[in-house]
């Protein structure tokens, strides 16, 4: 368990920097308040926060908690993954999923319900608006406030990220909603198939709603500033 003065070493460490916080189990919540208390403490600030944030994770409820904070905060958060490794595009394949970390990280497999659900949401929205399925997962994420990042392997993923970022289309409010609900709360913060410990996530009315936030290890990359 990280000690505050632990804490207050590691920024002290990092002059406009990053901070990494290997923690033991702990509320991901609790972790980002005390890394932003340590860095006040030493006259900085976390200006943005890296973690997994897509819509396999979205309605997790230890990321919804943790959003929270850094809205309080007015920390940026900094989205990977934001298509899943591919688990969020076209042309998934059984076999291909295999091969794919994000899968086993979350507990997915090939055939899971809430995963068919999400990605024929995914395509029929990429379908009306004549774009790719990561195009739409991407401006999704950009919606929610994130910062997408995007690894760029081949021209197409490029060209998914700059079409994404374009002004020459959005989604609509109605579209953004439908994904919202169709999102998974499968967080990397809980081992996969595990159950979530007081977790109450459900969905009523088309909306989703969050329980309070489980313990897991994490790991939490914050970039450090100056304080204003």
């Amino acid at each position: 368990m990280f000690e505050e003065f632990g804490l207050q070493n590691i920024v002290l460490s990092f002059e406009s920097a990053v901070l990494r916080l290997f923690a033991k189990p702990q509320p991901l919540l609790i972790q980002v308040a005390r890394a932003v208390a340590a860095a006040k403490a030493q006259g900085k600030r976390i200006c943005a926060n890296q973690v997994l944030f897509s819509l396999l994770d979205y309605n997790s409820p230890a990321l919804q908690d943790m959003l929270k904070v850094c809205a309080a905060e007015d920390i940026k958060i900094v989205g990977f993954s934001p298509i899943g490794q591919g688990l969020l595009t076209e042309g998934l394949t059984e076999e291909g999923m295999k091969g794919i970390r994000m899968a086993m990280m979350t507990g997915l497999r090939w055939g899971d319900g809430g995963l068919n659900t999400l990605r024929s949401e995914i395509e029929m929205i990429a379908k009306r608006c004549k774009r790719s399925m990561a195009q739409v997962c991407i401006k999704w994420s950009i919606h929610k406030g994130a910062i997408p990042l995007v690894g760029v392997r081949r021209t197409k993923h490029a060209e998914d990220a700059v079409a994404a970022a374009s002004n020459e289309w959005d989604l609509s409010a109605e579209e953004i909603q439908r994904l919202d609900v169709a999102a998974l709360d499968r967080s990397t913060l809980e081992k996969p198939g595990e159950a979530r410990p007081g977790c109450s996530c459900s969905r009523t009315e088309g909306r989703a709603t969050h329980g309070p936030a489980n313990n897991a290890p994490v790991l939490q990359e914050a970039l450090l500033w100056p304080a204003a």
